[in-house]
């Protein structure tokens, strides 16, 4: 006999055709075979490594990809209290709220698998804990309900993604939603930026869409700025991708109250082009941790290729998860020393880089150690991701054949020498 608070089963089969695509990774088989022993009472798992609490042994979800390292030395508790809370007539959507640091991890992997599903092929499907799977669940019946409700009629959001950060989404009618965003984890009075996407389009409608609990004052909002876009559809026929857009954009203090200042709401409204596309709304252009992870891959890809003519990273297929990206990695490529190294790990059990690219011992008279050195660090705050994509950028130029300056002036003088 099956205990009370046992959680539905959910089949694949019965998730609509849109729904699939984000959760067959996870959800492949029957969701009940995926559910771990229940937690026990007398153990809070605070601090795990290798998949297991250090204390009581229990196993912790392996996802099974090269950044997920079964590790939380640190533990902390999250603390979600929404400020605005949406009548739950009107709510469409609910995101994940994590309660510590151990869930948050395992909704993080979870997300960078997704991620990295869509250029690798990460066959193995994890055992997640309760909570999460009953989050899956209960997103699922929340869309299912309203959907048949309103005849499918609605937009579909989805905040589950890298730098997802929508909290709840209330219907007010088929053209017009309200968006809370969830704050920053133990941040409680900061919210400024947003990343999300909604499905189910119909072409030539223009919805509305208010962001109600923004708590700083920006001004570029309020001289109109556009937010960033990219529809899938677009990018397909026309090969347009993040771009500037939105209409009647406006950006002004609202009435639901705050301990202290005031929230914002971002009003602005958008006309789908496509039926049925899959269309992404940000504060500033996306970049994700996997992305990163990406872009180290296909670096030390390209230094082998250029020792041995062959790469050692090509594929995720034939070289097991856990050895094929290992902590530490030290090349030397034709006048090139290049040396990573973990430096920590975030909260959440992520490895944090550090990385030197200098002249190899043989292309310099100067000991490596003795050498000037220029330390390049990407953004600190989440929002700040055009400094991601500087640093991409100067990573690339880094590693190009490009010469290291053409450029003179009136004087004829090189001023970067």
């Amino acid at each position: 006999m099956e205990s009370e608070d046992a959680i539905p089963a959910l089949e694949i089969a019965n998730v609509p055709i849109e729904e699939a695509s984000t959760i067959k990774y996870t959800l492949a088989y029957n969701i009940r075979s995926s559910i771990q022993k229940p937690e026990t009472d007398t153990c809070s798992h605070k601090k795990t490594f290798n998949w297991k609490c250090m204390n009581c042994g229990f196993p912790i979800a392996n996802f099974q990809h090269p950044l997920d390292r079964g590790s939380n030395l640190v533990y902390f508790t999250i603390n979600n209290k929404k400020d605005i809370e949406l009548p739950e007539l009107v709510r469409i959507y609910e995101g994940y709220e994590g309660v510590n640091v151990i869930e948050i991890r395992e909704y993080m992997m979870m997300l960078i698998k997704k991620s990295l599903n869509k250029d690798y092929k990460l066959e193995k499907v994890p055992k997640m804990s309760k909570h999460l799977i009953r989050f899956l669940n209960h997103r699922h019946t929340l869309r299912e309900k309203h959907s048949k409700r309103l005849k499918d009629k609605t937009l579909r959001f989805e905040g589950e993604l890298e730098s997802g950060n929508i909290s709840q989404v209330g219907l007010i009618n088929p053209n017009y939603y309200l968006i809370t965003i969830r704050h920053d984890h133990n941040i409680q009075k900061d919210t400024r930026w947003f990343y999300f996407t909604v499905t189910n389009t119909t072409a030539n409608s223009t919805i509305k869409f208010d962001i109600i609990n923004l708590t700083l004052p920006h001004k570029l909002y309020q001289h109109k700025m556009p937010l960033w876009i990219h529809s899938r559809s677009l990018q397909k026929d026309k090969g347009v991708k993040w771009h500037r857009g939105g209409d009647n954009i406006t950006y002004n203090v609202n009435a639901h109250p705050k301990e202290v200042g005031c929230y914002y709401t971002f009003s602005f409204s958008y006309r789908f082009g496509y039926n049925n596309d899959e269309v992404a709304f940000a504060y500033g252009r996306v970049y994700t941790y996997s992305r990163l992870y990406k872009l180290i891959v296909k670096t030390e890809d390209l230094l082998h290729r250029r020792i041995f003519g062959s790469a050692d990273y090509r594929s995720f297929k034939s070289i097991p998860s856990d050895n094929f990206f290992p902590e530490s990695k030290r090349i030397e490529s034709k006048g090139i020393l290049y040396q990573r190294e973990e430096y920590a790990r975030s909260g959440c059990g992520l490895p944090v880089y550090s990385i030197v690219v200098t002249g190899d011992m043989h292309s310099a008279s100067i000991p490596i150690k003795e050498r000037k050195y220029v330390i390049v660090v990407g953004r600190i705050h989440p929002y700040e991701t055009s400094s991601s994509f500087a640093l991409e950028g100067f990573w690339k130029f880094l590693f190009s054949k490009l010469p290291i300056n053409h450029r003179r002036y009136t004087t004829s003088k090189d001023f970067n020498r």
